[in-house]
């Protein structure tokens, strides 16, 4: 029997083998298999939008989101007249940046 030996691949086939398993796993799951996640950035009809455009900033990576508010009026009921009774849309912006967290520590060891 053949058993793989995981700690004698190189840097590079484990970075392959992980995304590869990854990738295979998204796409098996519940939620993309059944269409709930959007196939790409373009695709406005899925219920959970996709985002992999990311804008690098100073500070990291950000994803800024364009939100419109649901419309709060009453509206107008029938055939009643629609000029002049019009609602504003109220846009706003979600940003969610891609930083890292790091600490960094110092032994009193040997230097060399």
């Amino acid at each position: 029997m053949s058993a793989t030996d995981f700690g004698a691949l190189t840097i590079a086939q484990k970075r392959v083998w992980a995304a590869e398993t990854w990738q295979a796993g998204r796409d098996e799951s519940f939620w993309f298999a059944n269409g709930y996640i959007g196939k790409s950035d373009s695709d406005m009809n899925s219920v959970i939008q996709r985002v992999t455009k990311l804008t690098e900033t100073e500070r990291g990576l950000e994803c800024v989101m364009q939100l419109v508010q649901d419309l709060q009026g009453d509206g107008v009921v029938g055939d009643n007249e629609l000029d002049g009774n019009e609602e504003s849309m109220i846009n706003d912006a979600q940003v969610i940046r891609i930083d890292q967290l790091r600490h960094g520590t110092k032994s009193k060891g040997l230097h060399y």
